[in-house]
């Protein structure tokens, strides 16, 4: 790891949920699953590549291994909330409920080619996004305003679950339109 570096958070991502402070320690991780663990939206608001051929963000990677890597994160998050709430531990699901909320913007965003473009412009950007689940601005605004809550896991599993059936049938139809044009 390089040295650690004090970056400033860009005020469209200064959310109490996800930030504390305005100003974050960065060392930079060496794997990609370790960077989506270090710092949400990571590679939005630092100049960490993604280093993959000609991508160097991974929204431009346009690559299903991508979601792939950050689906596999959200379960792992989505195993430790469901043994949190079983025992109703609100207070310690916070922190994986802000986890699974950066993770599902991202595969939100980064599925349709885009960076997350912050937490405070949400609502102006869902409009241009292909893929999404239905009434994706309402719950995720219900999500992030009561992380903690029951109810607001629920919802995130099942835009996690929605997310994932419209992408996987974008993605065969983007094969089948390569499959015909050749």
């Amino acid at each position: 790891m390089e040295q650690a570096e004090i970056i400033t958070v860009p005020s469209d991502y200064q959310h109490p949920l996800f930030f504390s402070s305005n100003q974050i320690n960065l060392s930079y991780p060496e794997s990609f699953e370790e960077a989506m663990r270090t710092i949400p939206f990571i590679y939005e608001i630092t100049k960490l590549e993604f280093r993959k051929e000609d991508a160097t963000k991974p929204w431009e990677a346009g690559e299903h291994a991508v979601i792939h890597k950050v689906l596999k994160l959200w379960e792992e998050e989505q195993k430790v909330l469901n043994s949190l709430f079983e025992v109703r531990n609100r207070k310690e699901a916070q922190g994986p409920m802000m986890w699974s909320i950066v993770y599902f913007l991202n595969c939100l965003f980064w599925s349709n080619g885009q960076r997350v473009p912050g937490v405070t412009k949400l609502r102006e950007k869902y409009h241009s996004l292909s893929i999404k689940p239905i009434n994706v601005e309402e719950r995720l605004e219900f999500i992030i305003q009561k992380p903690s809550h029951y109810h607001s896991y629920i919802q995130l599993s099942e835009l996690f679950t929605e997310f994932k059936k419209q992408y996987y049938k974008q993605q065969i139809i983007n094969v089948s339109k390569s499959k015909k044009a050749t």
